[in-house]
């Protein structure tokens, strides 16, 4: 829907002969978007590309595809316009109706530190002698991590879960994390990388004193601690990791009922086998739960109606306090108790990392 709403809004905004009440009937037809939302849409959109104050309220998702489509377009100038037009919808919600957006502002936060801010300084020590960044380009980083997930190479999640860690971690805990045998192991998926990364770039080759090639500080930082070897991801690297869950969000799968189930993929030659695990939901305890407390969102009041009128009427997602697969019989659930709803993106927060699953109170606290 907001891929449309951009095309249309951007021949509009540059002139094209095109109405906007023809604009929003194409849309419509083209991906089934309420006209009303449409024309919402279109209107924001151009003046996103114009770095103009919009009024109408637009959630992260749509920003963030808006943010991604203008910087390919019109690269930092037009990404500059579009982060200065949301900016200025920010201030509107708060001077007029008294509600912040902190979500839609981390989002502009981001972006610009990813494509406005130059020259970052990194002072990570580094047990590396050479202490070089290597690769210091995030858009490289982007390609290389985008060619990658083609080949369907698990170390993009190895690499995830050191930048979901945010820190130095010991080679141990990602070995038992994901079931690796050996230091070997780990060490040869991170030596295959580096070659990878080295044959798609050119970028030239380190050896260690020994004559044996280096690789493993090509995506790591490390360090040193008690003979314990411990790696962290280079800041370049991170800001791609960041920017390729904007482009490609790692989704957590939806069962019918709109509960999230877990999801781990192997590799096997070129096919991919994904394994599931389902619990069984009762439809009757969701619904329920909908009926006594509202479809709003009990972190951040999100209420599907009104950003998304007739569609969205009644819909909300419904998170178990008490996650169902760690239940280790079936039991009875409380609706009113045991049931909570949340929006999407909320959801996904719960669940962002799935050895510590947020409580509801938690995640408010962080909004």
């Amino acid at each position: 829907m907001i891929e449309s709403c951009y095309k249309y809004a951007k021949k509009i905004a540059y002139g094209e002969i095109i109405s906007l009440e023809d604009a929003k009937q194409f849309i419509s037809k083209e991906s089934k978007m309420n006209s009303g939302s449409a024309r919402d849409y279109i209107i924001s959109i151009i003046k996103m590309i114009k770095g103009e104050k919009f009024q109408r309220t637009i959630n992260i998702t749509a920003a963030t595809i808006i943010f991604n489509r203008i910087y390919r377009d019109y690269k930092e100038d037009g990404l500059e316009k579009a982060i200065q037009a949301t900016r200025l919808n920010i201030d509107y919600y708060k001077s007029v109706k008294s509600k912040s957006l902190p979500g839609l502002s981390k989002l502009c936060d981001d972006f610009e530190n990813i494509y406005l801010t130059k020259n970052k300084n990194n002072s990570e020590e580094n047990y590396d002698e050479n202490n070089n960044t290597r690769i210091s380009s995030v858009e490289i980083w982007l390609e290389i991590l985008k060619k990658e997930l083609a080949l369907e190479n698990d170390i993009v999640d190895i690499l995830y879960y050191y930048y979901d860690c945010n820190d130095f971690v010991s080679q141990d805990e990602v070995l038992s994390k994901f079931n690796i045998g050996g230091n070997g192991g780990l060490n040869s998926k991170v030596k295959a990388f580096g070659k990878r990364i080295i044959d798609f770039t050119k970028i030239e080759k380190q050896y260690k004193a020994d004559g044996t090639e280096r690789r493993w500080n090509i995506p790591f930082l490390g360090k040193q601690e008690n003979n314990n070897i411990l790696w962290k991801i280079r800041p370049e690297l991170a800001e791609a990791l960041k920017l390729l869950s904007f482009e490609n969000p790692r989704i957590i799968e939806n069962n019918e009922d709109g509960d999230l189930t877990s999801v781990v993929s192997r590799e096997e030659g070129k096919k991919k086998e994904i394994y599931t695990t389902k619990y069984e939901r009762n439809p009757k305890n969701r619904k329920d739960c909908i009926k006594f407390h509202g479809p709003i969102c009990k972190v951040c009041g999100f209420d599907f109606f009104k950003v998304y009128g007739d569609v969205g009427d009644g819909f909300i997602e419904v998170h178990h306090i008490n996650p169902i697969s760690t239940l280790e019989e079936v039991v009875l659930i409380n609706p009113e108790n045991d049931l909570v709803p949340v929006c999407s993106n909320c959801h996904r927060m719960i669940h962002r990392k799935r050895d510590q699953v947020l409580t509801v109170e938690e995640l408010k606290d962080k909004t």
